[in-house]
């Protein structure tokens, strides 16, 4: 099984960022939809099987573009979104890698899954293939815009 971890494109900043609902509502810019147009590009030649995308604006402006040459049914589900007001670091990780468990379960092992969700959420992703414990004291890792990042999996590990 692939998936792709992929960052949103490149987001307009709007004023009061420190606002998670404000967060919530940013569009990708012309910029990153020309982004998200060479990589959908990229992408088509992959037979993508699912596309998960967080509940944010940008991410599922994102998805929309890479799922252009797919057609599929996107998936939106919000364990995909970023670090939530009050969460600790260890909850929000292991938010992530629980999503990521689900993922693995419901597909096989030559499905391509995209998945589009915010900076941090690499983290979770790392911890989770790579079998990285999980603590408050976790390196925050973090990906650029719309950097798509591949992980393979067999199933039967």
């Amino acid at each position: 099984m692939r998936i792709i971890y992929m960052h949103n494109a490149e987001k307009q900043l709007m004023d009061g960022y420190k606002n998670s609902k404000i967060r919530e509502q940013e569009d990708i810019t012309k910029r990153g939809e020309q982004e998200a147009n060479i990589i959908s590009d990229e992408l088509s030649k992959l037979k993508i099987t699912s596309i998960y995308t967080s509940t944010y604006k940008r991410c599922k402006k994102t998805a929309e573009i890479i799922n252009k040459n797919h057609n599929l049914e996107v998936i939106v589900d919000s364990n995909l979104n970023g670090q939530k007001q009050g969460e600790d670091w260890k909850t929000f990780l292991n938010r992530n890698v629980e999503f990521i468990k689900d993922i693995v379960d419901k597909h096989n092992n030559n499905d391509v899954i995209v998945c589009i969700t915010g900076s941090k959420n690499l983290t979770g992703f790392i911890c989770y293939f790579y079998n990285i414990d999980i603590n408050d004291n976790t390196p925050k890792i973090t990906a650029q815009s719309i950097s798509p990042i591949n992980f393979t999996i067999d199933k039967k590990r």
